[in-house]
């Protein structure tokens, strides 16, 4: 009888535990949560080289998954198919398992970003693991009906799908012409949406450059009552505007929202309307990300309801001249405990304004706060953060301006409950400068605080005078 199955981590943290698995079967386990094929294919590259000069001994129990080609000077060892063969044995052996022995076996999160395969693998692979809830892709029409059905059939619990890149069909089974690929691509995940049990998805993240278009924005419509997070990354206008069009979402608790030109993406003034109602109307929402253009006003009038209560908020790609009025909308969200505030489009120079300081004073509850690149910080505003915010234990900011040592220290040596200080900086302080300021610290007051600076010309330091700075900071104040 084969071994029962264990382990509550993910198999192939360890790639070596894939070998014996796929080989012999040598691990007692119950349980396997994850099956990784970048990792399985990383094992695979790695046993290649290791045998390149050992001719693939055929007592090695990998060699029954290699495939080879022919090439200039010997056979080589095709990666992507030996990785193909090591996971379907994998998938069989977990299928086996559960029917000979009714060991509760499974794989329940399948990721297979990094590869692009015809669905009928995946057909394949699905039918084996009746206990996967999350599935993760990359690319091509690899979704479509027919694997939805099958998922409908044979995972119950399957309720997470990440996909990573969307564009055309696999292998280039469709025309060059984009237009066409992107229209059979959204055709294909619309299908694939509708032909799940309705409301059936808690968790869908689209990932990188991707042609998604209207339809399969719409079709997520099926699952309105069950989503509870929702990433949409680098969108194109027309799939954006779909959002508009969609009721519902009332249980929706993160939504990450990007476009794909990093803030150059121009919406109208009805259609940023609708897409702005539609998230203020989702009643449960708590982590919000808008990484565009028009991020401020969308954020503006999602802010102006009354029924958003963000916990985190982050904002980014945005066009600075049209904050006037928003930064009064963000002073409202009190409930909030993590704020970032990314990096402007085009890299414009952004300072932080009057509003924005009053608004961030009104933030009691915030406990972490990033300033990201091109948001110039100064000694005032971190004065007032310092006194006006008593929970902040995380703060990040970057391109600290070069008004003096003296008075950068001195307004940061006033946060008493930080626990985490990043500061990103080509000019804030000099070797002596960064001395000077973590001496000043208090060692009560600030124990374990972590302390991180980068662009400070660490290269320019000698060895003793790192350790110097890495001695002090761990010994005296328990950080690093």
């Amino acid at each position: 009888m084969l071994p029962s199955i264990s382990s509550t981590y993910t198999l192939f943290n360890d790639l070596r535990i894939a070998h014996f698995l796929i080989a012999n079967f040598s691990i007692n386990t119950t349980y396997l949560c994850s099956l990784t094929l970048s990792k399985v294919k990383d094992y695979v590259q790695s046993w290649s080289v290791d045998n390149i000069s050992q001719d693939h001994q055929s007592e090695d129990p990998m060699k029954q998954f290699l495939v080879q080609f022919k090439g200039k000077m010997r056979m080589q060892t095709n990666i992507q198919s030996t990785t193909i063969e090591c996971i379907n044995s994998i998938t069989k052996y977990i299928k086996k398992l559960a029917d000979d022995t009714g060991t509760v076996a499974a794989v329940t999160s399948l990721d297979l970003r990094t590869h692009s395969f015809p669905h009928d693998i995946l057909l394949t692979w699905i039918t084996r693991l009746g206990r996967l809830t999350s599935l993760g892709t990359e690319g091509g029409s690899v979704l479509n009906y027919k694997v939805a059905k099958v998922i409908s059939e044979c995972c119950p619990h399957f309720d997470d799908l990440i996909i990573s890149g969307l564009y055309g069909s696999f292998n280039g089974l469709t025309p060059s012409n984009p237009d066409y690929q992107a229209n059979i691509t959204d055709k294909d995940l619309a299908a694939f949406f509708q032909a799940l049990r309705p409301n059936r998805l808690r968790r869908f993240q689209l990932i990188g450059m991707n042609r998604i278009e209207k339809r399969s924005i719409t079709a997520l419509s099926v699952h309105a009552t069950s989503l509870r997070s929702l990433r949409l990354g680098c969108l194109e206008p027309e799939a954006m505007t779909a959002l508009g069009s969609l009721s519902g979402f009332a249980a929706l608790e993160t939504f990450i929202l990007e476009d794909r030109t990093q803030g150059r993406t121009y919406l109208d003034k009805q259609e940023l309307k609708d897409v702005s109602t539609w998230i203020s109307n989702c009643k449960s929402l708590r982590d919000l990300s808008l990484h565009l253009r028009d991020a401020l006003i969308l954020a503006k009038e999602a802010f102006s309801g009354p029924d958003i209560r963000l916990t985190s908020f982050s904002i980014a790609y945005f066009f600075p001249e049209t904050e006037s009025e928003w930064w009064t909308t963000l002073g409202s969200q009190t409930s909030l405990r993590n704020l970032t505030i990314g990096d402007p489009c085009d890299e414009l120079e952004y300072h932080i304004s009057s509003g924005l300081e009053e608004s961030l004073c009104q933030l009691k509850s915030l406990a972490s706060l990033k300033i990201d690149r091109y948001s110039v910080v100064n000694p005032h505003l971190l004065r007032r953060v310092a006194s006006e915010l008593p929970n902040l234990v995380e703060l990040s900011f970057t391109d600290y301006p070069a008004a003096g040592e003296g008075s950068a220290a001195a307004a940061l040596t006033s946060f008493t409950q930080l626990r985490s200080l990043s500061i990103e900086s080509d000019c804030g302080f000099t070797e002596k400068g960064i001395y000077d300021f973590i001496t000043k610290l208090d060692p009560i007051k600030h124990k374990g605080l972590k302390i991180h600076f980068s662009r400070f010309g660490w290269s320019q330091m000698s060895g003793t005078s790192l350790r110097r700075i890495g001695r002090y900071v761990e010994e005296t104040l328990g950080g690093l």
